[in-house]
């Protein structure tokens, strides 16, 4: 595997942070060989279907225009004129194949990256100055790699037209005796049948180019494991600084909790293990609520925090666990308590000499 200046190797999968980054600076995994095979097929094609027509407008256009030189006075107002509507004439009869190639090229770059807009790729980089660097670029893995698809481009251009003209060569020799637009025709077609294989050649080497590109890509964006870790901090931020938050966090709830202890109207206990205060308030809740729960240290600070205050503690180890368990600190109490805490309540401000309404 490639490793990095730091020697550690590239293992982990890139972030989708990286990924972002990447395509903020215009870093993008793209092949232009399939731009180049789709315009050249995109052109091909609209010769066969369109060519004789467009030929005919040529041909149409030459002669007309032919004639205007031929009779035009010699002065720079007419020969303006004349350049104007040739340009003119040139673009409304070319207009159809330059449209369809520019849009089969903005389709190809869609297709493989989407809509893309980085300033920052068109940025000059002053360290591609750098002699040194740029020689390393020269010898690099990638350079060998773009030689190396040159050649075959060049080798698969060769093979097809070779193989397309030997084919054919009986025929060459055939149309020395036929007209010259027979021949015109015979070469238009020959050379519309070389440009098609070559196109598809070339298409077939795009998609394999395009695979390259994608791998190569990916195995640049790969990052090491300590650049994933700095990356997965910078994103959830420092584990460390998380924890001591959630722990102030914490202690600061717990001392709110404890702040409403004196208000309870009793706190059922497990001896040890767990102590919940409730309180009650027939006008405002349907049942009691649960204003602080807690185990073992807790627990006994509840505990000490009600005697401290004069709140009633009642000893009911099943009772305790079940709204340590199911309760909530804020939320009334579950259902299934309903009847026991209903019973020592009613015990309690008997005891005090109140009977509130518990129904």
């Amino acid at each position: 595997m490639p490793e990095n200046t730091s020697g550690q190797e590239k293992t982990e999968a890139p972030s989708a942070r990286k990924r972002e980054e990447a395509r903020r600076q215009g870093q993008v995994a793209k092949s232009v060989e399939v731009n180049t095979a789709l315009v050249l097929l995109a052109g091909t094609a609209f010769f066969f279907f369109a060519g004789r027509g467009l030929l005919t407008q040529i041909m149409v256009f030459w002669k007309e225009h032919f004639q205007q030189v031929v009779l035009l006075p010699v002065n720079q107002e007419d020969l303006f004129a004349l350049i104007s509507s040739l340009g003119l004439k040139i673009l409304y009869i070319l207009g159809p194949f330059l449209l369809l190639v520019s849009l089969v090229g903005l389709a190809s770059n869609l297709a493989q990256v989407g809509f893309m807009w980085s300033t920052e790729a068109l940025a000059p980089k002053f360290e591609k100055l750098n002699i040194i660097a740029g020689f390393k670029r020269l010898v690099s893995p990638r350079s060998l790699v773009e030689l190396l698809k040159g050649l075959l481009k060049l080798t698969i251009i060769g093979l097809v037209i070779y193989v397309t003209l030997h084919g054919k060569i009986e025929l060459f020799f055939q149309m020395m005796q036929e007209s010259v637009g027979h021949i015109l025709q015979f070469l238009a077609r020959t050379a519309g049948e070389v440009m098609f294989k070559v196109a598809l050649a070339l298409l077939l080497l795009a998609v394999a180019d395009y695979g390259y590109q994608r791998w190569e890509f990916e195995k640049n964006l790969r990052m090491t494991k300590e650049e994933a870790k700095e990356e997965q901090k910078m994103v959830e931020g420092n584990p460390q600084i998380k924890a001591r938050i959630r722990e102030v966090q914490r202690s600061a709830a717990r001392r709110r909790m404890m702040a409403k202890v004196p208000e309870a109207d009793v706190v059922i206990t497990n001896p040890i293990h767990y102590a919940v205060a409730l309180k009650y308030e027939p006008g405002e809740y349907a049942a009691p609520i649960i204003v602080a729960k807690g185990e073992r240290k807790i627990a006994q600070r509840i505990k000490a925090i009600a005697e401290e205050h004069g709140v009633p503690i009642y000893e009911d180890p099943p009772l305790a666990q079940l709204l340590f368990k199911r309760g909530e600190v804020g939320q009334e109490i579950p259902i299934d308590a309903y009847q026991a805490v209903a019973e020592i309540l009613s015990y309690i401000y008997m005891m005090r000499n109140q009977k509130p309404n518990l129904n």
